[in-house]
């Protein structure tokens, strides 16, 4: 007996299972541009990318300086301007920030945190300081008094922590600052002189700020 029809039998069999068993996953929304995230102010300002912004920027933690000076930062600023990825697993745009001259030690972060800090006027240029617990990442500030603290802690900048709290790592990677990584612990009182971070940055941009509206830099007296 001839068994000519069994085949195609059974694949419209195994074509209805496998059509039963398909799961349907919902449509991904299109993800946030990330010129989306460039504050109402600069876009006042007509920045309209995110190249753009970074030349605001740019231009905003160096308003201060002059001559000589001026030049030398700015060439360095440009030769470690973030760039930008887009983290698929998670939908997140995130930057890679350099940390040294020769581009060979970067630190992860979310587009959106890196923003944040320049708006509280905390956009120094990052470093990376090689402890024995990792290399921890710290912003400089532009202007400090006697006694101030010259950088902040990145990690503590973007949990906006206050002076008993720090900054944990989810996978013990120091470089990796993206939010999802980072976790508040209470800070060790026996060693630590920690202050409300944003506080920190946001008095020495106002000096600066104050600075720059009087008209002096840090190239002429004060």
């Amino acid at each position: 007996m001839s068994n000519s029809k069994t085949p195609g039998k059974y694949q419209t069999m195994n074509a209805t299972i496998r059509n039963a068993l398909t799961i349907q996953l919902p449509e991904t929304p299109h993800a946030q541009a990330l010129a989306d995230l460039i504050p109402a102010r600069a876009r006042a300002l007509g920045c309209i990318d995110f190249e753009d912004y970074c030349d605001l920027i740019d231009r905003e933690a160096t308003a201060h300086l002059t001559g000589g000076t001026l030049v030398r930062v700015d060439r360095i600023r440009k030769m470690r301007r973030p760039r930008a990825y887009f983290d698929r697993k998670t939908g997140t745009h995130c930057l890679s920030v350099c940390l040294n001259p020769n581009r060979t030690m970067l630190a992860k972060v979310w587009a959106a945190d890196w923003i944040d800090m320049q708006e509280i006027g905390a956009n120094g240029l990052w470093q990376g300081a090689d402890t024995f617990s990792g290399i921890y990442v710290s912003t400089t500030m532009p202007l400090k008094r006697q006694a101030q603290i010259e950088k902040l802690m990145v990690s503590r900048l973007i949990l906006d922590l206050g002076p008993d709290e720090q900054a944990g790592f989810t996978d013990g990677d120091t470089l990796n600052l993206r939010r999802d990584n980072l976790f508040v612990t209470a800070a060790d009182k026996r060693r630590s002189r920690l202050r409300s971070t944003r506080a920190v940055a946001q008095d020495a941009a106002a000096r600066r700020t104050e600075m720059v509206t009087e008209g002096r830099t840090s190239d002429t007296p004060s």
